[in-house]
């Protein structure tokens, strides 16, 4: 039997953000995971939320969406963390200063010499992507933005990719870039693309992000993809150089500023796809604040049963490949995401969450029990409103306690965070991270309530 303070289930943002909040307050909390969270399969921005749930209009601040929220979406996991704030049951003002609590609270805990995240809910960044596009985000590595880009109109960018690397086509990110800039955006005097060879073993084949990322991490290798850009750079004239999201796992920023020093021109990453290496950048930050906060983590392991008396959770049964650990905690924080993580299944039978067996709910907020897959897609496969299969999540009360049928709590003493909630679609808003990070930390906190810290 394992003893702890607090058990947090789930790895990735709601989880190690619920786990080193309730660290910092002196708990002892373990978390146990299958796997590196989904968070490490993103593509490492903070999204808190970029269009009205639906998919439209697209907001220029996150504080903007958010101020619509009580009267139109009260059911949304951003207003149920702000519910209790400051007194001010659901209004606007509650849940932007609960959203900020949060962002203020990661940057001062994730920023540090290796990765930099820049940006607020006053204003909406819109960073490039592979694609050549932009995308509406609130917090971004600094890495993967150019304020220049967007204020000065006489300058050249340069779309470089590495030669073997399948990601990234930079021909098709510059014509991209140059034909659909936003009408508010001057217009590049020049869009140039390149391809360069820069190989971190034999020959230039199927190189993927991460060997390219791990390539820069080791000393002295920067220099040969400025050996291998500066060509480029001279014949176009370039002020800024786009580069796909390889410049290092550990090292990016060094790296950027070694190129920008060696070169004299800016350079930025593009937001790619996911799995990137920025994702698994933002994913180490985390662990390594979840482990300085004295959290202890249990790869390998998944929750498969509890048992409850008198509506507590008193242990958690999780099997790992060799053996099977009895954890007792005095509180539980789920954050084992929707279906990358595998928090909710949904086959021919229905919807069910896989841990405590929990009926989640639709996007309507009916019962999911009996809900297939196909019932909750559309024909459309990409559209701008979402997939309502992504909605479907569980049911909590204002302190994340996940709640039944009959409206009566799970759990006195368990709470759940991130993508398992229901009331909102990430893929249509832009606000899945946002909304790991917010409701992981007031689960977490809420949590440390009950492990011991007043």
């Amino acid at each position: 039997m394992v003893e702890t303070d607090v058990l947090v289930i789930g790895g990735g943002m709601a989880g190690l953000v619920a786990g080193a909040s309730a660290a910092q307050r002196g708990c002892r909390v373990l978390l146990i995971r299958k796997g590196e969270g989904a968070t490490s399969m993103s593509s490492g921005a903070i999204d808190v939320l970029g269009y009205m749930p639906g998919g439209h209009p697209q907001f220029g601040s996150a504080s903007e969406g958010l101020a619509a929220f009580p009267e139109a979406f009260p059911l949304h996991p951003y207003c149920v963390a702000g519910a209790n704030w400051s007194g001010c049951e659901e209004s606007a003002d509650g849940i932007k200063e609960v959203v900020k609590e949060s962002i203020d609270w990661f940057k001062s805990h994730i920023n540090g010499p290796g990765l930099q995240f820049i940006g607020s809910m006053d204003a909406n960044l819109l960073p490039l992507t592979v694609l050549g596009t932009r995308k509406p985000t609130c917090l971004v590595q600094d890495t993967m933005y150019s304020k220049s880009i967007e204020t000065e109109s006489d300058h050249t960018v340069l779309f470089a990719g590495v030669r073997g690397h399948p990601e990234f086509n930079p021909v098709a990110a510059a014509r991209s870039y140059i034909s659909t800039g936003p009408e508010t955006r001057e217009r590049p005097k020049k869009t140039a693309s390149c391809t360069v060879g820069f190989s971190p073993r034999g020959g230039p084949c199927n190189i993927s992000s991460i060997e390219l990322a791990r390539h820069l991490d080791l000393e002295g290798t920067v220099l040969s993809l400025v050996d291998a850009l500066r060509p480029h750079v001279e014949q176009v004239g370039a002020t800024h150089v786009a580069l796909p999201p390889v410049l290092g796992i550990r090292n990016a920023r060094r790296n950027r500023e070694t190129l920008e020093r060696e070169m004299g021109v800016t350079v930025f990453e593009l937001l790619s796809f996911p799995p990137s290496v920025p994702g698994l950048r933002l994913q180490l930050a985390l662990e390594a604040l979840f482990g300085s906060a004295g959290g202890n983590i249990l790869s390998g392991f998944e929750a498969v049963r509890a048992k409850k008396e008198d509506k507590t959770v008193v242990t958690v049964t999780c099997t790992g490949p060799r053996r099977v650990v009895e954890v007792s905690a005095k509180s539980v924080v789920l954050a084992t995401g929707k279906y990358i993580g595998g928090g909710i299944r949904v086959d021919e039978r229905g919807a069910v969450e896989t841990a405590f067996g929990i009926t989640p709910v639709t996007k309507g907020f009916y019962s999911a029990a009996a809900s297939r897959a196909f019932d909750h897609t559309t024909r459309v496969a990409l559209p701008y409103w979402g997939q309502p299969v992504f909605s479907i999540g569980l049911v909590v009360d204002s302190h994340f306690r996940p709640v039944n049928p009959d409206g009566t709590v799970v759990a006195h003493n368990l709470f759940a965070a991130g993508a398992l909630l229901s009331g909102y679609n990430y893929s249509s808003e832009k606000s899945g991270l946002g909304v790991a990070m917010v409701t992981g930390r007031r689960a977490g906190l809420n949590s440390s309530q009950l492990g011991g810290v007043d």
